[in-house]
């Protein structure tokens, strides 16, 4: 998925659940509602970003890279691309 603008959210089972745009993705992420186990991003990543995940219930967030990471959840793994 490198190189692509795209972010994709993954079920629980592993299942893609949707594949979005990066803008389309900062708005939807804080709107999602159930079973999700992570998202991957063609992306930079910040704090704000990673929260909103962990507050999601989700365990992990697949990224280009991180910045800006000032405290780091514990219930969700930060894995750069």
């Amino acid at each position: 998925m490198r190189q692509t603008g795209r972010a994709r959210v993954l079920t629980g089972e592993g299942t893609i659940y949707g594949d979005y745009s990066l803008s389309e993705m900062r708005d939807i992420l804080p709107k999602l509602k159930g079973d999700f186990a992570g998202v991957i991003i063609d992306e930079t990543m910040n704090q704000r970003f990673v929260d909103t995940a962990a507050e999601k219930g989700m365990k992990f967030v697949v990224a280009k890279s991180f910045e800006g990471i000032v405290r780091r959840p514990v219930s969700i793994r930060m894995i750069s691309l």
